[in-house]
């Protein structure tokens, strides 16, 4: 994959996910294969940034290869702090950093991109066909996007499993704002039907945690993590287990 002068040995990119991507699992799935490691969430906020999870996360000693982050923050001066951070690191010129709705900022970039990375947060937009729309007109022509969302059938599984059969029943998936549940989960049958719309090929996708979440924490405790690992693995190019998955993960093509 071709990200500007920057090529990558291949098209698969790990998704930045809470508490899971710090450095050894970057490091264990650059040794299957994976072509770009996105690091968790990195806080913007000064008073977390010394704070030993905060340390951790921004640990790349050893890494190989190219390096992703993702910066948290909704302060715009802590967010402006944080772009001071990468000048003083001298990355000023490879890292900027926006803060605004994607709504907001699709309307008023005049730039476009080899590679758009929207990951967790179609499923917050107001409408998330209008910003897939959008999305793909940003890219350069063929450029490349990485589209992660909270999926909905995941909710019903899961919520079934539990023995929530009213809320089954409801088929009320919104939520209430109180926790990470977003206020759209979605259906990937609709979200590849509106990315064919907007012109996109889709040309891979995959299940993000299919077995992961379902497990019970005595289940979880009781096997390794590589093991866990291998049966995701197994499985998450495979229906139906990707749309099982907590999350759904669509690598596609824009307009040539």
């Amino acid at each position: 994959m071709q990200i500007g002068p920057h090529t990558l040995p291949n098209n698969l990119i790990l998704a930045p996910m809470a508490g899971i991507t710090d450095r050894p699992f970057r490091e264990l799935c650059r040794q299957f294969g994976v072509g770009l490691a996105v690091s968790e969430m990195v806080a913007s906020n000064p008073d977390l940034q010394k704070h030993r999870r905060t340390l951790l996360k921004t640990d790349y000693t050893g890494e190989t290869g190219f390096r992703s982050v993702q910066i948290l923050g909704t302060n715009p001066q802590q967010m402006a702090d944080a772009a001071l951070l990468n000048q003083q690191a001298g990355l000023s010129r490879q890292i900027r950093l926006h803060q605004s709705s994607i709504e907001q900022f699709c309307d008023d970039n005049q730039q476009s991109f080899d590679l758009i990375i929207c990951h967790a947060v179609l499923e917050w937009a107001e409408n998330p066909q209008s910003l897939i729309s959008r999305l793909s007109h940003q890219l350069q022509p063929g450029g490349q996007l990485s589209l992660m969302f909270y999926n909905q059938h995941s909710l019903v599984l899961r919520n079934a499993l539990r023995g929530n059969l009213r809320k089954v029943k409801r088929a009320d998936w919104s939520g209430d704002g109180k926790g990470l549940t977003p206020y759209q989960p979605l259906d990937p049958e609709q979200v590849y039907v509106w990315m064919r719309d907007s012109g996109f090929e889709i040309t891979e996708t995959s299940g993000i945690r299919c077995f992961y979440d379902y497990l019970p924490p005595k289940v979880r405790q009781s096997y390794a993590f590589e093991d866990i690992l291998e049966l995701e693995r197994n499985h998450y190019r495979q229906q139906p287990y990707i749309h099982m998955a907590r999350y759904i993960h669509v690598l596609a093509t824009g307009h040539k």
